[in-house]
């Protein structure tokens, strides 16, 4: 299953780099091109590091129809209880950093 993550390069040691069907972007505005080309199942994005400018790239993600079915976690450092509601109303996933590792393997 393609999984897109989207962070900074501290973000994607979390990832496991041999895995082919990773694939990692550093800048938010190149997701609407890796979505196009690689047609992933999951897009992981680190919320701390974008989140001046995570919100419009959500929206943008759950206005087209054509990504009703993708699954989008965002990773937060601590958790925040109006971040995460927040992202539940764009219908997005919240999980922290730390259990990202633990919880990987069920989250794809």
């Amino acid at each position: 299953m393609e999984v897109l993550v989207v962070g900074s390069d501290e973000f994607f040691l979390l990832f496991d780099n041999d895995d082919r069907s990773h694939r990692f972007v550093k800048d938010l505005k190149s997701i609407f091109p890796s979505l196009y080309l690689f047609c992933p199942k999951v897009v992981i994005i680190e919320y701390d590091h974008f989140k001046d400018i995570v919100n419009y790239y959500l929206m943008r993600i759950r206005a087209n129809k054509y990504y009703y079915r993708l699954k989008v976690y965002c990773c937060l450092k601590e958790p925040n209880e109006i971040t995460i509601e927040h992202l539940k109303l764009l219908r997005t996933r919240a999980i922290v950093t730390h259990e990202l590792v633990e919880k990987r393997q069920r989250l794809y």
